[in-house]
């Protein structure tokens, strides 16, 4: 009993930290949890299957092109879809929570390229969930998460272009 009280206080010091925290970190938090996130995900998925995260399903005629999807486009309408609109509609009827995972499912599913990519984009859709909710207002919400989202997009741009 008294385990399961101490990591409830523990959980809610950490979420009352995170609120206070400045952007800045809450992105590079949520970029540094994510990167780990792929990676444990990447050994379990070659390691079962002999395969690795799926390079995705659209291919694009430049570097330029690929680059401007994946950091601006993607960020941008993912946050505008499945943080700010559904979780905004969803809040409004049910709990934060619920709207949280059911947010994290739709981005998942969007994402579903084999079982293990639509694990880790459904946890990862639940942290941008969360970073969503975070901040107090839809505005800050919205800049914080898109960033966060765009920051590692261009991280794992960067390291599948130049690290093969």
């Amino acid at each position: 009993m008294s385990i399961t009280l101490n990591l409830r206080v523990r959980i809610l010091a950490l979420h009352r930290y995170l609120t206070s925290a400045n952007n800045l970190l809450l992105i590079t938090i949520f970029v540094t949890l994510n990167f780990i996130l792929s990676y444990l995900f990447s050994i379990v998925s070659f390691y079962i299957s002999k395969k690795v995260f799926p390079e995705g399903i659209i291919s694009f005629t430049s570097a330029v092109e690929a680059l401007v999807m994946a950091v601006i486009v993607a960020p941008l309408l993912e946050t505008l879809v499945f943080q700010l609109g559904i979780i905004e509609t969803i809040k409004k009827k049910r709990s934060i929570f619920v709207a949280c995972l059911i947010s994290a499912l739709f981005f998942a599913v969007f994402h579903l390229y084999n079982a293990y990519y639509f694990a880790f984009t459904f946890v990862s859709g639940l942290m941008m969930a969360y970073l969503y909710c975070l901040k107090k207002s839809v505005i800050k919400g919205f800049v914080v998460t898109a960033g966060a989202h765009a920051c590692y997009n261009l991280l794992g741009f960067l390291l599948s272009r130049y690290l093969k």
